[in-house]
């Protein structure tokens, strides 16, 4: 029986409401945060300032596959919204992450309408998919790149269940090209796309030659057989899972996911089952708490239409297997095909027990309520340890405090760090140009000739999953002041370096003065080390100083 309209009306509000009381900051997440967040941001601010992109020096550049630039999308929606409403870059970026947040429920009304009619079907995938702890995290007070790449996806699957539906509508199939194109615009996952819709399109030139070439079996073992491919294959998707999980801890060891497995929720050792285990918690934890759950889909695959049991095996085992390179990426995949299987699987857990089903509606309302408050403590949890997997730290009141002095205070120059996710913050909040960050170096357009940097495509055969560009320059800007990092202050080169980038302060983080920290690995710096002995300080707090490379005070001059 179909819900009243006032009530669907009611729901809708209600999971809206929902959604921004999980999104809204409070006061230890009261900023920006997230790494990627203040490179996207001093994007951003130079849009806003220049009135162009100034890394766009080639077509690619728009999808992050050309040096020194970056997927660009995400940045040029928070630079329109700062335009367009004067808002700051900061309070830009909170406005589009609850934007994203109130689209998942969007994404997941339209994806649910193409698989039932069903409102409470629909109402339970938008729940799942806008609830969903790890896209909540992301959308409190970030660019949300993943979270927006994730509802571009979703509707690709949609796209991909219409052309099927429609007979193979090619109005569905060109309406494809823009989503990839924004999906390209949006993040590097895109690299996963080929893989996905090439395993799409082998499905359906699978299920043609199913139908229209002869073999002796006879039409229903043809459905069985087919059933049971789903179920088997989706099984499989679940045991990949486990394989994705232990690979994930073995290969980012040396970054010390092994020490971060040793303590969960529910286990606590060193032992590998106890890693093993928390690894598992860990990445179910980031989709849904009802994750468990689509264990019924399994049931529901037996009794679905073919087509739709077989295309999200296809696309979850592809994307299990895309996972194994791509790790921590594979959870913003892996989501709406999770809310698709876990209300599959309430709906056949209904069937099973028909008794239940006048309880139907305050069940749904209880799980969700049961999700949001999961994805709250997940918030809260991520935020307690520092940081979730790839997503970064809330930064401190030192390095706010620090950048806003670089900005008010400090004469006109740029700066050189020994911290990596230090030097992305002060870049963003004091407009000042820091390295390490030369993902964008964005300066590199102002101080010198890009033709200079000898940009070529890299040769096929040295491309690996791994690989951020196809091009890259034979005269890299930044590898100068890499080798004045690690040569140290008091050379020729030194001096011809920080002329040419015009860099004429340092920031030493203080608890690691002596050392480099790039991505987690500390390395000894012989310019770090005399930067923080022998220049004169301008500012010092808790967790950083500030100093002069000069030998005499900046200010002085």
């Amino acid at each position: 029986m179909d819900l009243p309209r006032e009530t669907k009306i009611l729901f809708l509000v209600g999971l809206i409401l929902l959604n921004l009381a999980v999104r809204f900051p409070t006061q230890g997440n009261f900023r920006e945060h997230r790494v990627d967040t203040f490179n996207l941001h001093a994007m951003a601010d130079s849009v806003e300032e220049e009135n162009e992109a100034k890394w766009v020096a080639h077509p690619l550049s728009v999808f992050g596959l050309y040096p020194y630039s970056y997927p660009s999308l995400p940045v040029f929606l928070v630079a329109a919204i700062a335009l367009f409403t004067g808002l700051s870059t900061e309070i830009s970026i909170f406005v589009l992450a609850q934007i994203t947040g109130l689209l998942g429920i969007a994404a997941g009304f339209i994806l649910g309408s193409e698989l039932r009619t069903d409102f409470k079907y629909r109402y339970m995938m938008a729940a799942l998919i806008s609830l969903s702890p790890v896209v909540a995290y992301e959308t409190i007070w970030t660019i949300p790149k993943r979270s927006i790449f994730l509802l571009e996806f979703c509707m690709l699957i949609w796209l991909m269940l219409r052309f099927r539906h429609t007979q193979h509508d090619k109005r569905y199939l060109l309406l494809m090209v823009p989503v990839l194109l924004a999906m390209a615009a949006t993040h590097r996952m895109f690299l996963l796309m080929p893989a996905l819709f090439g395993s799409y399109f082998l499905l359906l030139l699978l299920l043609w030659l199913w139908r229209h070439v002869h073999i002796v079996i006879t039409p229903s073992w043809k459905r069985e057989l087919l059933k049971w491919m789903a179920v088997f294959g989706w099984a499989g998707a679940l045991a990949g899972a486990l394989f994705l999980q232990a690979r994930r801890v073995w290969f980012y060891s040396e970054s010390n996911v092994w020490e971060y497995y040793t303590s969960g929720f529910f286990f606590d050792g060193t032992s590998t089952r106890v890693i093993f285990l928390n690894a598992i918690v860990d990445y179910y934890s980031s989709t849904s708490i009802l994750a468990v759950v689509g264990i019924f889909a399994l049931l529901a695959l037996v009794r679905r239409p073919m087509w739709d049991g077989l295309l999200f095996t296809t696309l979850t085992i592809a994307a299990f297997a895309l996972g194994l390179m791509l790790g921590e990426y594979m959870v913003f995949i892996y989501t709406p095909l999770v809310a698709i299987f876990v209300t599959e699987g309430l709906f056949e857990f209904l069937r099973l027990i028909p008794r239940l089903k006048p309880a139907a509606v305050p069940a749904m309302l209880v799980l969700i309520m049961l999700t949001a408050a999961y994805s709250s403590f997940m918030i809260h949890h991520w935020k307690a340890i520092g940081a979730t997997p790839g997503v970064g730290a809330i930064p401190s009141e030192d390095t706010y405090s620090g950048a806003l002095y670089i900005k008010y205070q400090v004469p006109p120059g740029n700066i050189v760090s020994n911290d990596l996710a230090i030097a992305k913050r002060i870049t963003a909040y004091s407009g000042v140009y820091c390295f390490p960050v030369y993902e964008v170096l964005l300066p590199i357009y102002d101080l010198i000739d890009v033709d200079s940097l000898d940009i070529r495509p890299i040769p096929p055969g040295e491309l690996t999953p791994n690989t951020n560009h196809l091009y890259r320059p034979t005269k890299a800007p930044e590898d100068q002041i890499m080798l004045m990092v690690h040569n140290g202050l008091n050379t020729a080169q030194a001096d011809e370096t920080m002329a040419r980038f015009d860099l004429k302060y340092g920031v030493v983080n203080n608890k690691i003065p002596h050392q480099m920290e790039l991505y987690g690995v500390r390395k000894q710096s012989p310019f770090f080390d005399d930067l923080h002995n022998k220049r004169i300080i301008i500012y010092r707090n808790h967790l950083i100083t500030i100093t002069t490379l000069n030998n005499r005070n900046t200010f002085d001059v």
